[in-house]
């Protein structure tokens, strides 16, 4: 079976992990077209610079099994421009249909702006369609189901074993510049003001008062470059909105203690998709400020409770949340359309 995802730019490139996962772990192919390369985090990519007049790009479509779209649907038209060369192609998702009756199309939600904004407008056109709709986290599902009911949660993954994402042999605090050693609580926010940027950066100027401890914001870089700064970090903050990004993956599958807002529909929802109690969940909850403060102080006042839970949270990562497991399950996902 061929898996042809098409997004415009990729959601903290989570398709990329997506298309990986299912070509390293089951015995089906996926590629990846992306159509804007709007951004500079260096995130990795298939077929985004064109340079052959579109040619891959119409044998991958016109092949396709299932034809899986992010943050786009099937009137949206991929267009290959070469001026000099004087190739001007569009390839419009419901031609490609047409031409390839048999060829299945899947929708899928990754929480941008526009996607959180306009629920009803967007879930009612999916529902019209009739094609089956994947939401990354569950905030999504539970945002989408009034409107559209086909509309089901299926988690992002991190590559766990890629070395980017193994926990360090060291945990000790780091050596500043005036020789001091300190404890890093890091936050990668994609969206600083949906992030509780301002909340976690006077919580943590308040308990640097007792404790040796900086906030570093991970913030306009190379994905490289975010995913070492977090390595280096002793816990990671991702945000109070209920849901959990791709950070908090990142974070777990690196062993750190991952403090984040999750609601009850969140963990339930986990639970039953990976079919494991709550208890198992490694995240530290909190959901206001008092609560952050008291995850804070507790991980930051004790060394043997910060690398147990690492230890949790990666074990977590490896048993439950692997990439393995969401290739193999997206594969089965496949299959059964």
């Amino acid at each position: 079976m061929l898996i042809v995802h098409v997004t415009t730019t990729d959601p903290a490139g989570s398709v990329f992990n997506f298309i990986n996962a299912v070509n390293s772990h089951t015995k089906h192919r996926a590629r990846l077209i992306t159509t804007m390369r709007i951004d500079d985090y260096g995130f990795s990519s298939d077929i985004a610079d064109i340079y052959d007049g579109g040619d891959e790009i119409e044998a991958l479509l016109l092949q396709a099994d299932v034809i899986h779209l992010h943050k786009v649907d099937e009137d949206m038209t991929i267009d290959v421009e070469m001026t000099k060369a004087q190739v001007f192609r569009h390839f419009k998702i419901a031609d490609i249909l047409r031409a390839r009756p048999s060829a299945k199309l899947v929708y899928h939600i990754h929480g941008h702006p526009f996607e959180r904004a306009n629920p009803k407008e967007n879930g009612e056109m999916y529902a019209k369609r009739g094609r089956p709709v994947l939401a990354s986290t569950p905030d999504l599902e539970e945002m989408y189901r009034p409107f559209c009911p086909r509309v089901q949660y299926f988690p992002n993954c991190v590559p766990i074993n890629d070395v980017r994402y193994l926990p360090r042999a060291s945990n000790k605090p780091i050596m500043m510049g005036d020789g001091k050693e300190r404890l890093c609580v890091a936050q990668s926010p994609t969206h600083a003001i949906l992030k509780n940027v301002h909340l976690i950066q006077d919580t943590v100027q308040g308990l640097s008062k007792h404790f040796p401890v900086f906030y570093l914001k991970i913030w306009n870089c190379l994905h490289d470059k975010a995913l070492r700064h977090k390595r280096n970090a002793h816990v990671v903050f991702d945000h109070m909105e209920g849901y959990y990004g791709l950070s908090s993956l990142e974070a777990l599958s690196m062993g750190k203690p991952t403090i984040a807002g999750l609601s009850d529909y969140t963990q339930k929802a986990i639970c039953d998709f990976f079919g494991v109690s709550s208890s198992r969940l490694p995240w530290q909850i909190a959901r206001s400020g008092e609560g952050l403060r008291i995850a804070l102080s507790d991980l930051l006042g004790n060394e043997e409770f910060r690398n147990e839970l690492g230890e949790q949270s990666r074990k977590f990562m490896e048993e439950v949340w692997s990439d393995r497991a969401i290739g193999q399950r997206l594969a089965a996902f496949y299959e059964s359309l």
